[in-house]
């Protein structure tokens, strides 16, 4: 474990009067749309909007603004890809195979759980983000036992922790003609006072650089597009820089909506589907690991299926005969 911690950084200083979690419990414990601090059915609400016949979605809103979706802020440290956690387009946020029919709409996938270390305020401000969780999943009207959060990997995801879906990893680019033709009326003054390298959220990157970056998405010119992640200096991530500052370990505090997806197969038993979906994300303190480079994704080898008794005993039998009658055509030669 001391291995793959960086020089002069560890766990424990983020702890003590003045450390980083007491600093992290303040602001949460203040903030009012704190999701360790808030409600269902007193500080916001649920309305579900009928879809297609086949499935509908609920959203959740403040009494005093209807028409405004409940913005949740939460904390936590990021855990590692087995605890949930997807930081490439191969597999993140489909909950059944990992190829995608439509390779653009991607999304990386943070799972968060207890600080390391933390202590008992700030452990029992966690846990109460899960109850109010807990608390939506089990007062939903016609709320049955098939309830999900998306996530990475397939297989059940632990109760103890939170899974949150970043906003769509690749975009395709809108067309240059239009600022092509306007760059020609822009004054040498204007070219001048331009920043090349600043990061907006409007920047778009060349992808090659990402090892989830497939054929598919080369051919639909897809690329990687500036998300609302900022470091703690409040700037801007490069999406390249995504997977070493969301390695295990980091303190992250997220801005996030709630939405739950029904899908109506059998009428008496709906599945519902939860999704915390960040707006804005920022690194409260960096991970004392070192990184570790994402390792591809390759899929499992096919099984292979194994005759049964009866055939194989057909099969010996047959290279017996056969062996037999070719000694008998041998001795009449």
């Amino acid at each position: 474990m001391t291995d793959n911690l960086l020089p002069g950084m560890s766990f424990q200083d983020h702890t003590g009067r003045d450390g980083i979690y007491a600093s992290c419990h303040k602001k949460f414990i203040d903030h009012p749309d704190s999701l360790a601090r808030i409600n269902f059915g007193s500080d916001f609400l649920a309305q579900t909007n009928v879809w297609p016949v086949d499935r509908y979605a609920t959203r959740f809103y403040q009494p005093s603004d209807i028409d405004q979706d409940l913005a949740m802020t939460l904390f936590g440290e990021v855990l590692d890809e087995s605890n949930g956690t997807g930081l490439g387009a191969k597999g993140g946020s489909k909950r059944t195979n990992p190829k995608f029919m439509d390779p653009i709409r991607i999304k990386d996938v943070l799972t968060l759980g207890v600080p390391t270390d933390a202590d008992k305020p700030l452990v029992d401000l966690f846990n109460d983000q899960i109850v109010t969780l807990r608390q939506v999943v089990e007062e939903l009207p016609d709320y049955k036992k098939r309830v999900q959060w998306t996530k990475h990997r397939m297989g059940a995801i632990d109760p103890s922790i939170i899974s949150v879906n970043l906003p769509y990893k690749y975009m395709q680019p809108p067309k240059p003609a239009a600022s092509a033709k306007l760059q020609k009326c822009m004054s040498d003054k204007d070219i001048g006072d331009s920043k090349p390298d600043q990061i907006l959220l409007t920047s778009t990157y060349e992808p090659d650089r990402m090892g989830d970056f497939d054929q598919s998405l080369k051919l639909q010119g897809a690329q990687l597009t500036q998300q609302p992640i900022y470091d703690q200096d409040s700037e801007l991530v490069p999406p390249c820089k995504a997977p070493f500052v969301f390695r295990k370990g980091a303190l992250i505090a997220v801005e996030a909506q709630l939405s739950v997806f029904h899908f109506v197969n059998d009428p008496k038993d709906p599945n519902h589907l939860f999704q915390l979906s960040a707006s804005r994300v920022k690194i409260l303190a960096p991970s004392p690991l070192a990184y570790q480079e994402l390792k591809p994704f390759h899929p499992l080898p096919q099984r292979k299926v194994l005759p049964s008794r009866s055939s194989m005993i057909d099969t010996m039998m047959l290279k017996t005969s056969g062996k037999a009658t070719g000694s008998n055509m041998d001795l009449n030669t």
